[in-house]
Formats: C-alpha cells, sequence, structure tokens
C-alpha cells in the first residue's frame, strides 16, 4: 500500500480543496493510504473529505493553532513573526521549522508529500520527504506577477514533480522554469454527476433568475488571478 501526504491551506470553500474532495472519493483506501495536514486546520470541508486521515495541528507547521496551549500558541505565532522580520532581510527559518515539524509527523514514512496548491510548494520543498511532489493550478506567470515574483529555483530544484492541471498550466510554469525535467498534466478531478444534480435543484434560485431570461453567473474571489475582466470577451465568443 502506498501511503501520500497532501499539505493543503486550509479546508475553506474552494477550486483547491473541491477538486481535493472529488480526488478522494475516487481513492481506493486498500491501494492508496491519504493523510491531509492544513497549514490553518479551519473550514467547512474539515470533516467532509473522504477516504482520508484529517492531521492534527503542529507547532512548527501550522500557521496558527486553534486547539493548544497559551504556550504553544505563543510559541507558534513567535516562529511566525520571527520568519517575516527575517524574510525582509533574504533570511529564513523555514528550512528550520519544516525539519522540526517534518519529523515530528513523520513526512519521511510516505511515500510522497504533496503542495496541492502553489503558494505551499516551498514549504513543501523544506520537508524531509521520499519524493516532493507541487500542484500548480493556475497561469504562472499571471500568479507571480500578482503575488510578486522571487527567486524559486531553489525550491524547485528541491520538487521532484511539479503537476500542472491543464497543458496552458503547464506550458505557463515551463516558461518561468523551462529547466525543470519532470512536469506533468494531470486535469482536475470533477464530480460531474454532483454538479449536474445541484444544477437541476431549483428549491433555492432567487425570483430574479426565474423569469426565463439565460443568466451566467461568475463565482470567484475578486483578485487579479481570476481574470474576471475577461469574461464578457469569452461569453460573445460562446
Amino acid at each position: 500500500m502506498k501511503r501520500i501526504l497532501i499539505i493543503v491551506p486550509y479546508f475553506g470553500v474552494g477550486g483547491t480543496i473541491s477538486s481535493l474532495c472529488a480526488f478522494l472519493e475516487n481513492v481506493d483506501p486498500s491501494i492508496l493510504k491519504v493523510d491531509i495536514f492544513a497549514r490553518k486546520r479551519t473550514g467547512v470541508y474539515i470533516d467532509k473529505l473522504p477516504n482520508c486521515r484529517i492531521l492534527p495541528e503542529n507547532v512548527f507547521l501550522s500557521s496558527k493553532l486553534f486547539n493548544a496551549n497559551i504556550v504553544k500558541k505563543i510559541f507558534c505565532r513567535g516562529l511566525h513573526y520571527m520568519n517575516y522580520a527575517l524574510s525582509k532581510a533574504g533570511w529564513s527559518i523555514y528550512p528550520i521549522t519544516c525539519k522540526l515539524g517534518g519529523r515530528q509527523i513523520e513526512t519521511e514514512a510516505y511515500d510522497a508529500v504533496i503542495s496541492y496548491q502553489e503558494s505551499l510548494s516551498e514549504f513543501v520543498s523544506y520537508l524531509p520527504s521520499k519524493k516532493r511532489i507541487a500542484w500548480i493550478r493556475s497561469e504562472y506567470e499571471r500568479y507571480l506577477k500578482v503575488g510578486g515574483k522571487k527567486e524559486e529555483i531553489p525550491c524547485f530544484k528541491r520538487i521532484d514533480t511539479v503537476v500542472a492541471v491543464s497543458e496552458f498550466a503547464k506550458r505557463s510554469f515551463l516558461k518561468v522554469h523551462p529547466w525543470h525535467s519532470n512536469v506533468i498534466t494531470i486535469n482536475n478531478y470533477m464530480n460531474i454527476e454532483g454538479v449536474r444534480k445541484r444544477s437541476e435543484d431549483k428549491s433555492q434560485i432567487d425570483k430574479e433568475f426565474k423569469k426565463g431570461d439565460f443568466t451566467i453567473i461568475s463565482i470567484g474571489r475578486i483578485s487579479p488571478v481570476k481574470q474576471f475582466e475577461k469574461t464578457p470577451a469569452i461569453l460573445q465568443k460562446v
């Protein structure tokens, strides 16, 4: 049996967690054992993910502790404030805290440790592991532009495999890191039947949308990376 550890930012609503949920629904626990570690242990999906085990908080790896005593909470926040201050001078204590936390949750015991979102690639690159995998979910050039481009080559030299959710995402990543020799495409898992069933449920539709007009609603956070400004041009072509 293979064992993998998936790292997520938290269990909130969004594309990352919904695609993870769809993936887990297709996991055979007799073949693949999946553990999930969230850097922030909050969100509506915390008790809704199937075929997996949710790991507890860790004082070195969690971005914020909720279920710990006051000493551990202060220590955890102190580490993050220290790392933030040092980052202004180009330094980081991530390598140390990730190594210590990784030993506590035994990351080297897994066949692979996976960062399930771009923002976690550097974090996972420091964890002790047999194999490290980074998931890329967006137009990578734009992601870096919005988030502030930084030196990533050392990080991705520690990543064994980069998984892009589309050929477009793969090409975008390779424009930034053409040197990486192991970049593959795995499309997002989707619960198609679940989407169809929800589309047939009319019980919660507001009366404003029952007039017979054709209505399209774009849903997502108001962020440049979502590119909502392109919606009218796309719909015109459709």
